[in-house]
């Protein structure tokens, strides 16, 4: 190889490997201000960090996902209604997965987290970040913050 097809292999590997996919946010409603209750299951760092800043932000966060609500009326037939019942208006569901080693700079996450309106039962917002870079959110602090910045944001009057 000449040196100067060397070089530019080396640039193109040092701009591809400072060039990381910040996160995707695909966002559908806003978060209502006045119904601050959120369902933070699972277990872990990332989990803890979630419930100290939603609590530090005045909501109550709960565990819990509820329970079965069953109702039956009998006219002849038994007709049985079974429905899930929420503890708290949102719910915080999330698939969190470390690529490469941890580190003073902690590990490179991969994740998809949807925050789910449980009154309206629809998704209010997705974060998303897959294969990240240098650029990309590197612990679990920073994926609180980012989605505590998005609610701060995104709050209906």
């Amino acid at each position: 190889m000449t040196k100067s097809i060397l070089k530019i292999i080396i640039a193109l590997a040092i701009i591809f490997s400072f060039s990381g996919c910040s996160p995707k946010i695909i966002s559908v409603s806003k978060i209502d201000k006045n119904e601050k209750s959120i369902i933070i299951t699972g277990r872990g760092h990332l989990t803890a960090i979630l419930r100290k800043d939603f609590r530090k932000r005045g909501w109550k966060v709960t565990t819990q996902r509820g329970y079965y609500n069953t109702r039956g009326i009998n006219n002849g037939n038994v007709n049985i209604d079974k429905k899930y019942k929420y503890n708290a208006r949102y719910l915080l569901s999330y698939e969190v997965w470390t690529v490469g080693m941890l580190n003073s700079m902690g590990a490179d996450y991969n994740f998809e987290i949807t925050i789910f309106d449980n009154k309206l039962e629809e998704d209010v917002v997705t974060f998303s970040q897959h294969n990240p870079g240098a650029a990309a959110t590197k612990n679990a602090s920073e994926i609180s913050q980012m989605i505590m910045e998005w609610i701060k944001n995104n709050r209906s009057e």
